[in-house]
């Protein structure tokens, strides 16, 4: 049996899936590694051997071309919308079978998104891509095979951070923001006011303080429920063909929208808010991969970096 499954559309990245092939069998060995072609004899049924070899292996490769998704069949459908569609099958059998399923992008192919993708397979876009690229192919397919020695997925945004930073759509993030500008700008609303009363009627601070706290406290609850519901949690899927363009292309917007960078990591670029920019939006998250970015933060600020992204 397998250990390796390589999955692929032959109108699509043959030529790719072929060379891929004979990198494993040369590192792994020609029995650790399954593909069509090499592994299915023409006495055996193919859905059949297909299926033997899916349940034997420990690991799939998806060879994703630029035509992976869009390819038709004679009458003008999209194959990978087809129920008996046999990549989609393999795709839909590795996830079923809990197997560890590796995208791998080549000719320049972006990362499906979950929409173009059906239900039964549309966890593959959760998975973290890698490029096979021509011009350092065997760098790229050392990190493939270390990944697969190691018996994990392919490195993406390190320590739950991607996780981390989803945290934000929960309810609690509208509360906590609320929180957040509440305990802000309530205390310094309240004093402004007892200070002008004193002033104005020439009474004891103290005196006015005590007046004016309850029409305070009112005033920064309804205020930070405002402004809360600007900085309520957002999510923005947007693509990109060059990453290293994109991520100084994001780092001049949000210094330009007042934010400052708080970490960056080869999966995730996390921005913290200035004082102009509004302390109470809390952090902008940028989850980088392949030839996508899903940027993560307040709604106000969220829609204000797609007009800027362009």
């Amino acid at each position: 049996m397998s250990n390796i499954f390589i999955s692929y559309r032959r109108a699509d990245s043959k030529p790719y899936a072929g060379r891929l092939f004979d990198r494993l069998k040369a590192h792994f060995g020609a029995e650790h590694v399954f593909i069509d072609v090499a592994g299915i004899e023409p006495s055996l049924d193919f859905v059949d051997r297909i299926r033997e070899a899916m349940a034997g292996c420990d690991a799939c490769v998806v060879v994703i071309g630029r035509q992976w998704t869009g390819i038709t069949d004679a009458a003008g459908r999209r194959r990978l919308l087809l129920p008996d569609d046999l990549v989609r099958s393999e795709v839909a059998m590795a996830l079923a079978m809990g197997k560890r399923v590796f995208p791998v992008c080549v000719d320049g192919a972006p990362m499906p998104t979950p929409d173009e993708l059906p239900e039964d397979i549309r966890l593959l876009a959760a998975r973290e891509a890698t490029e096979l690229s021509d011009t350092r192919w065997d760098f790229d397919t050392d990190r493939l095979i270390g990944a697969l020695e190691a018996g994990r997925e392919l490195d993406g945004p390190a320590d739950g951070a991607a996780e981390a930073a989803f945290a934000v759509l929960h309810p609690r993030g509208y509360i906590a923001s609320a929180m957040r500008l509440f305990l802000l700008f309530a205390p310094a609303w309240t004093v402004l006011m007892a200070l002008l009363e004193a002033a104005v009627n020439d009474l004891p601070f103290r005196e006015t303080l005590l007046g004016t706290l309850p029409a305070g406290l009112v005033t920064g609850v309804l205020f930070a429920l405002a402004m809360a519901y600007l900085a309520r949690g957002e999510t923005l899927a947007v693509r990109f063909t060059n990453r290293g363009q994109f991520v100084a292309k994001a780092n001049l917007v949000m210094s330009e929208l007042g934010f400052l960078p708080a970490s960056a990591s080869p999966g995730l670029l996390t921005f913290r808010p200035s004082l102009s920019a509004g302390l109470g939006y809390g952090r902008i998250t940028f989850v980088l991969e392949h030839g996508r970015a899903t940027i993560v933060g307040a709604h106000w600020y969220v829609r204000r970096i797609r007009k800027r992204l362009g």
